[in-house]
């Protein structure tokens, strides 16, 4: 299946890699399929369209929602510094690091306390760096076992300069990952699909 596939999808795509039950992981015998799920968010409404089915998905298994937010590390700021090493950058990227971790952890904080009435335990996590990679580590280091995000669906000259990060998550993470494309209507009860 190509990425292409999956961005065009008028539906939700539930993305499976082949698992090694021989693994420490599933070597003991397993009473829920997943037991924290991880939802990505930008910022964006569309990021947020992965809200739903991941907590209606926490509800099914009884399972916990992890919320991560990764801080992108922005070029912009190397460029207003000049080369990026002196101390005008260092001082700009703290400062704008600072700025962007009490931002993320409001927002991250703002998005669980609308979803409190669930009952379902969320934690929040803010990443910085690369976003693929960063979900990618962020997963693994908080055991994650599903990995919830949404399509941009981007393409042409906006996906070559940006890049896909569904799509990276998709080829580096061995997890199961649910992508809700764009185009997708929330209204739809995906569970049905």
């Amino acid at each position: 299946m190509t990425y292409d596939t999956i961005k065009n999808a008028a539906d939700f795509v539930f993305c499976l890699k082949k698992v090694n039950f021989a693994h420490a992981r599933y070597a003991t015998e397993r009473t829920t399929m997943f037991k924290r799920i991880l939802v990505t968010l930008d910022g964006s409404d569309l990021s947020e369209r992965a809200l739903q089915p991941g907590f209606e998905l926490a509800e099914k298994f009884a399972a916990e929602i992890i919320l991560l937010r990764v801080i992108a590390i922005d070029a912009i700021v190397v460029a207003a510094a000049g080369a990026g090493t002196g101390p005008e950058y260092l001082q700009l990227r703290d400062m704008r690091e600072e700025r962007d971790l009490a931002e993320s952890e409001a927002y991250l904080h703002g998005v669980q306390a609308r979803w409190q009435a669930t009952g379902v335990p969320v934690t929040t996590r803010v990443a910085i760096g690369a976003a693929p990679e960063r979900i990618v580590q962020e997963a693994a280091q908080c055991d994650a076992e599903l990995i919830v995000m949404s399509t941009h669906g981007r393409s042409g000259l906006s996906r070559f300069l940006y890049g896909s990060v569904a799509e990276a998550v998709l080829r580096g993470s061995p997890l199961p990952l649910l992508l809700i494309p764009v185009k997708h209507s929330n209204g739809r009860d995906w569970l049905a699909v």
